[in-house]
């Protein structure tokens, strides 16, 4: 499925529509993957219930972590394009069978980040709308997935475009909030958060699981590799950029919320829509209202841009013979891997609905689903550092500075998870962390290692 040029005619029988995307939809495939607006408005406030005052910090190795693996990414991203993404240049790397992992590995990270964003969407609604209707978090769920369902399955260019706008609208509302804050506070210093008073290693490395959530996705810019136009310069440019422009943005923002929560007598990490606080305080409602709203699309656009990315994905591994033939077709008219899309859908739906009924809370659905995508991600992003430096010495491209770019973002991507783990040992800067996060990353790699076994050894047609 790699290619290294876009010929018309190896495109169309792809049956994806060849070059039909610019930079800027290209670009906006990622940032509405990585949803920048669902950090202020949810993640930021999970990051701090560990992290503390630390909160800024972690997002500053969060950012240094993810423009690492941004660059391992790139060093495929400017040699090859194709709608398989991370795992076509893992198996580049290391092999058909690392790339059967990493393929598994991606779909389920899209498919937990989809499940995580239509709970935050179900969250917003019922924030915005419990005192008219209650709360409806399965129907929120069912209505978001639905929706991005059917944008999805439409023209790649509607979707991509559509996201950007929305992403757009909620970010302006949320600087804007940003600066009322600053200056109703009247000041930028905050001993407490400049001094990491009480900030704990194990606290600082467990708030790294959430805060690289807020960045997973930026490399879904991959999967337009057969769409995008001028593929070996825009991909690459979309995933450097959006990685740089979040991190940034979540730093300054991380830094101002943890401030203004400072003169405000609830914990950040108890409110279920923190902007909305910070708003009310400093007077302006309205505008946590309004920030609610655009959340609540960004939820939706990232639910969008995980089903675009996941179908990809899957529509690759059908290609592949990973999976049934069948998940490979590609619409007519709209040329969208629509198979895969409403499939998809249907796994995100039953999930969400399933916890939901339950008795879990949206909030709790989205820390838990959340923390499983991570997972994913983590594991496609150690296998493309690690590949990257092997890719590069077989071309005889190999330099110093590749093999510590790899380095450097394996040691940061393992943090997270020995902070996960934990170390269960008395006085541990990695203490085992409470129910059901304890669990979570064993579920994944089970059901990772069950996924890919059953690839690796079903027989053909299957």
């Amino acid at each position: 499925m790699t290619r290294t040029s876009t010929p018309p005619k190896q495109a169309t029988e792809s049956g994806l529509r060849p070059d039909c995307l610019p930079f800027s939809d290209v670009f906006a495939q990622s940032i509405a993957t990585i949803a920048p607006t669902v950090g202020p408005a949810l993640t930021i406030a999970l990051v701090h219930e560990s992290a503390g005052a630390g909160t800024w910090l972690t997002y500053v190795i969060a950012t240094a972590a993810m423009l690492l693996v941004a660059a391992s990414i790139n060093v495929f991203a400017s040699r090859s394009a194709s709608p398989g993404a991370l795992s076509d240049v893992v198996a580049q790397g290391l092999g058909p069978r690392a790339g059967v992992v990493a393929a598994w590995a991606l779909c389920l990270a899209y498919l937990f980040t989809a499940m995580a964003v239509a709970c935050g969407f179900a969250n917003f609604m019922d924030v915005l709308l419990a005192t008219v209707m209650g709360p409806l978090p399965v129907f929120w769920e069912l209505a978001c997935v639905g929706i991005a369902c059917v944008c999805a399955c439409r023209d790649v260019r509607l979707s991509t475009g559509l996201m950007l706008a929305l992403e757009i609208g909620s970010l302006t509302a949320i600087v804007a909030l940003a600066v009322i804050v600053v200056l109703t506070r009247g000041t930028l210093v905050d001993p407490a958060q400049l001094e990491l008073r009480d900030v704990t290693p194990g606290g600082v490395m467990f708030g790294l699981v959430l805060a690289t959530l807020s960045f997973v996705g930026f490399e879904s810019a991959t999967t337009l590799g057969h769409e995008a136009r001028d593929p070996l310069r825009t991909i690459p440019r979309a995933v450097t950029t959006s990685t740089l422009f979040s991190g940034v943005f979540y730093v300054i923002m991380s830094y101002v919320e943890v401030l203004g929560f400072s003169f405000l007598p609830r914990a950040m990490h108890a409110s279920p829509a923190p902007l909305d606080e910070l708003a009310a305080a400093a007077g302006v409602g309205i505008l946590g209202a309004a920030i609610s709203v655009g959340a609540a699309v960004s939820m939706f656009a990232c639910t969008l841009a995980c089903i675009n990315a996941v179908s990809r994905i899957i529509y690759a591994m059908a290609r592949q013979a990973i999976v049934h033939e069948s998940y490979g077709r590609t619409h007519d008219r709209a040329a969208t891997p629509h198979v895969a899309a409403m499939v998809a859908s249907v796994v995100i739906a039953l999930a969400t609905t399933a916890v939901s009924l339950t008795g879990v809370t949206p909030l709790d659905g989205f820390a838990t689903f959340g923390s499983l995508g991570t997972y994913g991600f983590l594991i496609v992003y150690v296998l493309v550092s690690v590949a990257a430096p092997r890719y590069l010495a077989r071309r005889g491209e190999l330099r110093a500075w590749n093999v510590l770019c790899s380095a450097l973002a394996v040691a940061m991507m393992a943090m997270p998870f020995a902070a996960t783990v934990g170390l269960p040992l008395p006085g541990s800067p990695f203490p085992v962390p409470a129910y059901p996060y304890d669990v979570l990353p064993y579920a994944f790699v089970l059901l990772l290692a069950a996924a890919s076994a059953w690839s690796l050894v079903r027989p053909r047609g299957w």
